[in-house]
């Protein structure tokens, strides 16, 4: 999952809050801990696999602050993502049917 251009330790993001709001600011690492850290650029993309063979890209744009809440349940392995935004409108692209994470970035 890509929330922007920041750094993290790790693949996975840690349960926390990530903010969205571009700032023209280089990269940091974040932590997901309040107050949530600005970023460079704001480009949430995401993707996940549905079965072993069907993955699924998203893609929200939308120019106002966001927040992202970020949930890894460690016992059964599902990620919950909520996006909450200032306002104005938000463009989802998603990309299906790819066959493989490769295939979904260059549909995106």
């Amino acid at each position: 999952m890509g929330l922007g251009e920041r750094g993290q330790k790790g693949l996975f993001y840690e349960n926390g809050m990530y903010s969205l709001w571009a700032t023209d600011q280089g990269p940091r690492v974040d932590d997901g801990l309040p107050p949530g850290s600005q970023s460079y650029g704001a480009h949430p993309f995401f993707m996940y696999q549905q079965n072993p063979t069907h993955w699924v890209g998203v893609f929200l744009k939308q120019s106002h602050a966001q927040d992202w809440i970020v949930t890894n349940n460690a016992m059964d392995g599902i990620v919950q993502l909520k996006q909450l935004g200032t306002g104005g409108i938000t463009d989802i692209y998603i990309t299906f049917h790819a066959q493989n994470p490769d295939d979904v970035i260059t549909y995106y």
